[in-house]
């Protein structure tokens, strides 16, 4: 069950003010971006809609609907891939009855962007965001747990052995712990530390073993 930002992407919330001067040829009002700040945390648990948040976005930023794609590119452009990490993900879950499931606080417009643009539909599928129906962020309670952990059984068909969530928060691995059928947490501080305590844990993910050939004279 693994965390997304600081873990599979950096990202810096700073970052949107170069985004959207990069889109929309100006810098916007820091006071708007303060506002924007506000509405993030209700916009990731659900409590506020899509398109109430864009509305308030356009009044904030003096947009119009017609500037809701350029917008959301600029919005979403806050996050860089953490390319190691990444990497060995994709090969744990290419392993026999591995499965995992993104956990993260987020927004459905984020989640959208990313991934399209990122192109990480093979980790997002399955995963378990904040605004879903259902949960709560997962530093309030374990239903973001849960629910990833359901998602990771039926797509291994059966219930799995060995369950790890990985956060780079302490808070949100607090709410994992709780639950009985998480086995371990780990605290994410850098791809090769993961690569160990997930042995360690009893997930032992072979190293890749390169071979070079020299051209034949």
């Amino acid at each position: 069950l693994m965390d997304y930002g600081k873990v599979l992407c950096h990202y810096d919330y700073s970052w949107f003010t170069w985004g959207y001067a990069a889109v929309f040829g100006q810098t916007p009002p820091p006071n708007a971006v303060a506002e924007l700040e506000q509405l993030r945390p209700p916009f990731e648990s659900g409590e506020m809609a899509e398109g109430d948040f864009f509305q308030l976005a356009c009044r904030h930023l003096n947009l119009a609907p017609e500037d809701r794609n350029l917008f959301e590119s600029a919005w979403s452009n806050i996050v860089r891939l953490n390319d190691d990490m990444v990497a060995l993900t994709r090969r744990a879950i290419a392993q026999d009855g591995w499965a995992m499931s993104i956990v993260s606080n987020i927004d459905p417009i984020m989640v959208r962007n990313t991934r399209d643009r990122l192109g990480l539909n093979d980790l997002f599928d399955g995963g378990v965001y904040s605004f879903l129906d259902g949960v709560r962020p997962k530093h309030e309670d374990g239903s973001m747990w849960r629910m990833a952990r359901q998602s990771c059984a039926n797509r291994l068909g059966t219930e799995p052995v060995l369950t790890l969530a990985v956060d780079d928060i302490a808070a949100n691995l607090n709410t994992a712990a709780k639950e009985p059928l998480v086995s371990q947490t780990i605290q994410f501080r850098n791809p090769y530390q993961w690569w160990y305590d997930l042995g360690a844990a009893g997930a032992y993910l072979p190293r890749v073993r390169r071979t070079t050939s020299r051209a034949q004279a």
